[in-house]
């Protein structure tokens, strides 16, 4: 699961996932706007077959938030 969400991230922001890390904050580190969490929200839940609830969107600032949001739904 890791490797997947970390592979979705590197296409949406087109760099190497090895420049990644758990710590990655999408906004400090990546220079995200809306526009692109919200597109890592969408790829998220055709990858996994989720839906991530609207309250939890403003909690997903880092690759580890996603994982740890993923765990319990998954």
């Amino acid at each position: 699961m890791e490797n997947k969400v970390m592979e979705i991230v590197a296409e949406q922001f087109d760099i190497e996932v090895e420049k990644l890390s758990l710590e990655t904050n999408f906004i400090n580190d990546l220079e995200a706007d809306s526009l692109d969490v919200v597109q890592i929200i969408v790829d998220l839940e055709t990858e996994f077959d989720i839906e991530v609830e609207e309250s939890a969107v403003k909690k997903i600032t880092t690759i580890k938030s996603v994982l740890d949001y993923l765990k319990t739904l998954i």
